[in-house]
């Protein structure tokens, strides 16, 4: 199970318990995301942290921490993109060990870097108004529609196999994420302690 990402159901369906090992390859950012998420949670509620105030203030680490490991992302090009030869920051990759493609392509993990920069700027701006309408616990689910909504778009510019109806994974599980923030922010009751 070398090299595996966390979002290729497919490759564990023999082993589930393998998705832990995320020391034998990548794992998708997606899947951290909603981890990390959950782990913040979890952890709130574990020595009692108000956990609307613990999810909201964790949204501009998590978006903060995202946006550096794209650095990476944007170093080593382990990310394949669509073919751009009109725009004047393509990127083409010439060391001859590298992972990135050697003719010149979309820098989508930087669009992407500079989406979650953004998200994260929306959730410091509303966070405010939040707080002041009593709506602690919302913008987390705000930052995650926020980025899934840029992560759909990007992809589209991305080489990742179709999955579902000509979509690839993160592209399902993104338009899940918007789904699922916006009815958090709009029916859901204020996620306080």
């Amino acid at each position: 199970m070398q090299d595996a990402r966390a979002d290729e159901w497919r490759a564990y369906a023999a082993d589930p318990l393998a998705v832990l090992a995320v020391w034998t390859g990548g794992a998708s950012i997606v899947g951290g995301a909603i981890g990390g998420v959950l782990a913040g949670g979890w952890m709130a509620r574990r020595v009692g942290a108000p956990l609307g105030v613990v999810l909201d203030v964790g949204a501009v680490g998590l978006g903060l921490g995202m946006a550096i490991g794209r650095i990476g992302d944007i170093v080593n090009g382990e990310h394949h993109a669509v073919a751009c030869d009109a725009l004047a920051w393509c990127v083409r990759y010439t060391h001859p060990n590298t992972l990135g493609q050697s003719h010149s392509v979309h820098p989508a993990v930087a669009y992407e870097m500079i989406w979650d920069l953004v998200a994260v700027a929306a959730v410091l701006w509303l966070r405010p108004r939040a707080r002041a309408l009593g709506l602690e616990g919302r913008l987390v689910f705000v930052f995650l529609a926020i980025y899934a909504l840029g992560r759909f778009a990007i992809s589209f510019l991305r080489l990742d196999p179709s999955w579902l109806f000509g979509l690839a994974q993160a592209q399902v599980v993104s338009l899940a994420l918007v789904a699922l923030g916006a009815w958090i922010v709009v029916k859901r009751p204020i996620l306080t302690r």
